[in-house]
């Protein structure tokens, strides 16, 4: 027997509103395939339920559009991550985590790493251009 854990909003989008209470996390939403009026829905959808919305992979123009009709709506550009809301489940946790990059090119996805456990209440450090030249820069 296959358990599908996503509800349906149409034929093209499916969000898992049960991943919180399941796993402790929420469903990030992936941007870079979708359009305006997919992430509209979602958003739409997701704030109805009171649940935080994290839009990852989004860029700047599929972000304005969401940033004009949400005014709480924060873009993170360096990451490509859109958040609305606040996510009022966090996890019960004093464990930290180290975001580790190797250097630069890493940034983006370093922030996007560091904004997605921030949301779920971990604390965390993130350590930029360590490659294999900048191993002395951890000490």
């Amino acid at each position: 027997m296959k358990v599908s854990y996503t509800n349906k909003m149409n034929k093209d989008i499916k969000f898992d509103f049960d991943r919180q209470s399941r796993i402790g996390i929420i469903e990030a939403i992936w941007g870079e395939h979708k359009n305006v009026y997919q992430l509209k829905k979602i958003c739409k959808k997701v704030l109805d339920r009171n649940e935080l919305v994290f839009i990852t992979r989004i860029n700047f123009d599929k972000a304005k559009f969401i940033l004009d009709i949400y005014k709480n709506a924060k873009f993170y550009e360096e990451a490509s991550c859109l958040i609305i809301g606040k996510n009022l489940k966090k996890l019960p946790t004093e464990k930290k985590v180290a975001i580790v990059a190797s250097g630069t090119s890493d940034l983006s996805v370093s922030i996007e790493a560091k904004l997605a456990l921030e949301v779920h209440g971990i604390t965390c450090k993130t350590f930029i251009d360590v490659g294999v030249a900048g191993v002395h820069r951890l000490y």
